[in-house]
This record gives C-alpha cells, structure tokens and sequence, in this order.
C-alpha cells in the first residue's frame, strides 16, 4: 500500500521509509531520498540531499531512525510556520498583503523602503496576484534571511517560531512598563506564558474597593487563540461562575491575533463595570441581577467585602 502523501504518524513515515527503501538495507541512499522528497512534491537537488545526509550525521545514507527524526521535525516545522503565517494574516484571507508583509518584515528586524518591500513582494509573489500566499511566504522568509539550502528549514522555523515569542516579550513588557490602571499583571519566574493577576474593583461599581486575583494564561495557539483566564477571588457576578471562569466574546467567538493581553484585561475590567445578566455564565446570579438588581448588586458588595478586601 502506498503511504499517504501528509504522513503525521511514526507509523506512517515508516511506511514511507519502507516504500522508498529499494534494495531493503535499512537506509536510503541519494537517489531515494530524491524519490521521497518527490513524493512529497518537492524537487531536491544533489546539493540538498547530500545536506540532508550530512546533517543527519550519515556517511552517504539515512537509517530508518535517522529520517523518522528529520521527517517528525519537519512536520512539527511546517506547523509553526504556519502559525506564523496566520499571526500576520490579520483578516484571515490566507493572503499577506504588503501593510501584513511590512510587519513580518519589522519583526525580523529588516528594514526595508516601500520600494524595497514592493520588488521583494513582487519577486516572492509566483503566481502574481500581488499577495503572498502560504508557499511564497516560506521563500520570502528564506530569502530575507539568507539562509543556504543546508540550513534553511531548521533556521527558518526558529526565526518564526520566535516571532511570537517576540511578541509575548513585547506585551509583558509594555505591561511593566505602562501597566493598565487598576491591575497588576506579573509574569511567573519560571513560565512567561503565566500571569498573577491583581485587579481592583472599578469605582462605583459593586466591587470597589475589592482587590481579585484572578490567572491568566496563554495557550501554545496564543495568538492565534484567546488567553486562558478566570477569577481565583470569589465573586458575585453574573458573567462569571462558581469556578471563576468568564463569560466575554474575546475570549471566545470574537477573539482576533490582532488583540492583546491588554485588551482582555482591560475587558474584564470594564465587565466589573458593567455586569451583563443578559449574556450570563451564572444564571442563578443573572436572575437575581433582572428581578432585583439593588439586592443583587448588595450581594456582590457584600461578596466583594468579604473575599476581596
């Protein structure tokens, strides 16, 4: 049986090994590999398969050990590449634009002139529709950097995999330097995509003079997906249950790679101000809320006095 052309299993790229392992060895020699690599639909010349063995640390030949390692790495490549590529593709077109190619730009630290930008979008850019499609986006990156055939892959993903630890660096940073009033955020010691948060209760609302704690975490997909975040401090609210979590649209349907731990923070602020009954997540709170709200938010202050203070 021919093994699949998208192989995510160790299973499967064993198939694949076995497939294109003509004289049985064990190993796959360069002209193997040349067939694999056609298999996957690139066309890999001398210079690069012999790279390939090369980094593999063979003499002439891969093992069956030796390529379930590079193949699972390039998998796992291929997938922060493309979570890159959709980090900068604000709208979701699967298109880069040239304002979404100057910022991929910016964040590898090139500088370039809009004429610049224009002849690299228009060398990278196959097809000539004047966007930046996925595939192109891999050569562009390839190019900007200057990376040889030998070392591409490996340096191209970590580039763009630190992309968006560039980006959670710049947000932390931005939240020390320029904290949202009325809320604490620090990262943990030893795990960045942790944070302690402290957030006081607005003025005039039910929880003034209340100070949360709530935990805010960010997820391998961040930012393609929202924060992980809920309340450790008890509190009375209708858009928030017993175990903590909140009810918000950014943090579910409505959320974009284009907002930030600031927004969401700024968000559940604002949620403290204005209790939503209507979008509720604790629906015993949100009827107490629409049949006597004075008595409810009496609750949610004596909540407040009581856990928060």
């Amino acid at each position: 049986m021919i093994p699949t052309r998208d192989p995510s299993t160790q299973e499967e790229l064993k198939k694949v090994f076995t497939q294109f392992d003509a004289d049985k060895d064990g190993s796959l020699n360069i002209d193997d590999l040349r067939k694999v690599m056609h298999f996957f639909g690139r066309n890999a010349g001398d210079s690069e398969l012999n790279d390939i063995i090369s980094e593999a640390g063979s003499n002439g030949a891969i093992s069956q050990a030796q390529f379930l390692q590079l193949f699972s790495a390039a998998r796992e490549s291929e997938d922060e590449l493309k979570e890159a590529f959709n980090m900068f593709d604000t709208d979701g077109d699967k298109l880069l634009n040239k304002v979404d190619f100057t910022k991929v730009l910016a964040s590898l630290g090139h500088k370039a002139t809009p004429e610049e930008i224009q002849e690299m979008i228009d060398e990278a850019d196959v097809d000539g529709d004047g966007m930046i499609n996925y595939e192109e986006f891999v050569k562009m990156v390839v190019t900007i950097l200057h990376i040889s055939n030998s070392t591409k892959s490996e340096s191209t993903i970590n580039t763009m995999a630190n992309v968006i630890t560039k980006r959670i660096s710049k947000e932390i940073e931005r939240l020390m330097k320029d904290p949202v009033p009325g809320i604490e955020a620090i990262p943990h010691e030893e795990n960045l995509r942790y944070f302690n948060v402290i957030m006081n209760g607005p003025a005039q609302s039910p929880y003034e003079g209340g100070h949360f704690k709530l935990e805010l975490f960010l997820p391998e997909e961040y930012p393609m997906g929202p924060p992980k975040v809920r309340f450790l401090t008890k509190i009375y609210h209708p858009n928030t249950d017993k175990l903590g979590r909140i009810c918000l649209d950014i943090l579910k349907d409505r959320w974009s790679p284009a907002l930030q731990i600031r927004t969401v923070l700024l968000s559940i602020q604002a949620l403290l101000s204005a209790p939503n009954p209507d979008d509720p997540l604790a629906n015993d709170v949100a009827e107490h809320w629409k049949s006597n709200e004075k008595e409810a938010i009496e609750t949610a202050k004596e909540w407040t006095h009581k856990y928060a203070v």
